[in-house]
Order: structure tokens, then sequence, then C-alpha cells
């Protein structure tokens, strides 16, 4: 009888031990899937290269944020009716409208993704998403961004921009004036929310339809103009460009499609 007892014991003990084990290899297994994610996150984000490519379920992912070397984005500015040249080699891309030493200034910024075309043109693209990066100074804008609580600008309106598809002709960053930049088109323009401070101040932006016209149409993806939607005094916003040092804060383009 005893022995039967111990039997019974030994049995209850071993099941406790087993599903104590179970219990454990789950969560193991949940850990493990976290830090293969947390990995993957961290390849695109921290990679040097400028193209990152991945499955996402039965999608695939591109992801592009040029560098200095590759990237194509600059910005032109007239000031009082004059066009200035272009300013590709600065690591920003300021959107304004403002004054300086008395002089009007009507700033807009260009940017192309050229290796849009490693997506086949056959493609569906289910959404495409361009992030820009906000900085903490500014040389063109010194007064940073104009809208955000406590701003002494707010009363001049807020600094929506509009995100369009260029369509007149393709362009260069090195070459690229306010007087020679190419026509876009308000067809499945977006919009850039006006910002919330200052500094530091992140946009994210669903251009979907446009880049899936740039996909189906490889040589005419002439890329996305930034201007404001109102380019009235005073009003200014202004992220970091591909020339940054940090690569986190260099505008990315994220399409994700099958």
């Amino acid at each position: 009888m005893k022995m039967n007892v111990f039997n019974l014991t030994a049995s209850r003990t071993l099941l406790i031990a087993l599903a104590t084990a179970a219990t454990l290899s789950a969560c193991q297994k949940e850990n493990i899937k976290s830090a293969v994610a947390q990995a993957q996150a961290s390849t695109e984000e921290n990679s040097d290269a400028s193209v990152f490519m991945s499955s996402e379920g039965t999608n695939s992912k591109l992801v592009l944020r040029p560098g200095p070397g590759n990237g194509q984005d600059v910005y032109v500015e007239d000031r009082s009716g004059v066009s200035s040249g272009n300013m590709n080699y600065v690591p920003e891309l300021p959107i304004n409208s403002w004054t300086g030493g008395g002089t009007y200034i009507t700033t807009r910024s260009f940017i192309r993704f050229n290796d849009l075309s490693l997506i086949p043109s056959t493609a569906t693209v289910v959404s495409a998403k361009l992030f820009l990066y906000g900085i903490s100074q500014s040389l063109n804008s010194p007064q940073g961004n104009s809208y955000y609580p406590g701003s002494p600008y707010n009363g001049y309106g807020d600094n929506q921009c509009l995100v369009q598809k260029v369509v007149g002709a393709s362009w260069d960053e090195s070459t690229l004036t306010y007087g020679t930049q190419p026509s876009t088109t308000t067809t499945d323009q977006a919009i850039l929310n006006p910002s919330t401070s200052q500094w530091n101040y992140n946009a994210t932006v669903d251009v979907t339809r446009m880049v899936q016209s740039m996909v189906a149409s490889p040589s005419t993806n002439y890329g996305f103009a930034i201007k404001l939607a109102t380019e009235q005094l005073y009003r200014s916003i202004v992220f970091a460009s591909s020339e940054e040092a940090s690569r986190s804060l260099r505008p990315r383009l994220l399409v994700v499609y099958h």
C-alpha cells in the first residue's frame, strides 16, 4: 500500500515537473521570438547599407535610406524673385516662407529614391511610407519649426506641407535650382502634418499611390517635391537630408509590396 502511495506521489511530482518545464519552454520560445524580432529591427535600422530587403508574410518589404554617396535630395530657394543655387551639400531639408535681411525667401525640397527600381514594375504596392526626421538645429532655419505650442509664429498659420509627385522631368541634386525645378502634380498628393515641436519633429507620410505609379513606370520616377501648403510668412519646417552624419536621421522610404 505504501508503495502505491509512493508511486502516486512520484507520478504527481513528475507531472508537475513536466508542466513546469513546458511552461518554461513556452516562455523561452516567446523570448527567442522577441529577440529575433529585435535583431531584425536592429539590422534594418543600424546597417550601413542604404537598401534593406525582407519578407513580411506573403509580401516583400523594401526599405531605402540613402546616404551622402547615393542620396538625391536638395532644397532650392527663391529670394524675392531671384532663384538661388542648389543646396545638396547641406545636411537638412527645409521648407519655408521667411525673410532674411529684408528679402522674402521661399524654400522647397526635393527627394528621389532611385532604388525603387528594385521592385518589379508589375508589383502591387500594399503600402509606402516616407519617414522624415527632425533635427535639433538648422543653418537655413535657425528659428526651427514655426508651429508648436507656445511658438511666437503660431498667429501666422500652421506649417502643413504638401508632398507631391514630380512629373515634369528628371533632375539632379547638384544642378537643380528654384528656377529650373520641374513641375509636380496634385494627383495623389499627400499631406505632411504641421509640426508639434520647435525641433526634432519627425513626420510619417503615406505615399502609397505615388509610389505605385513610380514602380509601374520606373523611367518616370522623378521623386517627390515638398512645399508648404500655404507659402506665406512666417512658416517653416525642417528635416534632415541624406547628407546627415547620423544615419538614423536620414530620410527613409518603406515599401511593402507583392
